[in-house]
């Protein structure tokens, strides 16, 4: 069961400053983004808000809001219902998590992660398909923990890990030798 929409809420209200900081159209757009995760939560109250929605949602409310401006779309916002959807006539907006020239630090295990929205437009009528528009960029790092962090951090906060699926080990290089992929299934201990 996810958390109850006050605790939605306080956390969407938390990460909304958080959320592409340095872009003043993000920042501008921060009432029409906390109204949209708070409406999922609502939608999907099994889920709820979870952290990094923020980013994902911001780079939708502002293709839509280019949209609206004439950017993308047919009208009624550029809208399509998220990445890759079009319709006749409308935009396809392309979310990009990652490029090969994402900056990692292996000493502090930070990972500068790209996340790009970019507008593909449909032909014109001489049948050319128009280049892409990047409509938001930005570069957001994160933190990287490996799966012996995750299990200890894990057992002080009564969990533990009780499947796992990836190649990061020990015995695999941190860069360049595949360790990047993890995924842990945490439970409460009993």
């Amino acid at each position: 069961m996810g958390a109850s929409m006050a605790e939605c809420a306080r956390q969407v209200d938390l990460d909304l400053p958080r959320t592409f900081p340095a872009n003043a159209r993000a920042a501008a757009a921060a009432p029409a983004l906390r109204r949209v995760l708070l409406a999922f939560a609502a939608h999907a109250p099994d889920v709820g808000y979870c952290q990094s929605m923020n980013y994902v949602a911001a780079l939708l409310v502002l293709a839509c809001q280019a949209g609206e401006e004439g950017g993308a779309g047919g009208g009624g916002g550029g809208g399509g219902g998220g990445a890759g959807a079009a319709g006749p006539g409308m935009a396809r907006l392309v979310v990009e998590y990652g490029t090969p020239a994402d900056a990692w630090d292996a000493c502090t295990q930070v990972l500068t992660r790209t996340v790009r929205v970019t507008e593909a437009v449909p032909k014109g009528r001489g049948g050319k398909k128009a280049p892409a528009r990047v409509i938001g960029e930005e570069a957001v790092p994160q933190r990287v923990f490996t799966p012996q962090e995750v299990r200890l951090l894990a057992g002080l906060a009564g969990l533990e890990v009780v499947g796992e699926y990836g190649d990061m080990s020990l015995d695999v290089p941190p860069v360049g030798g595949g360790g990047d992929r993890w995924v842990g299934v945490l439970v409460k201990k009993a």
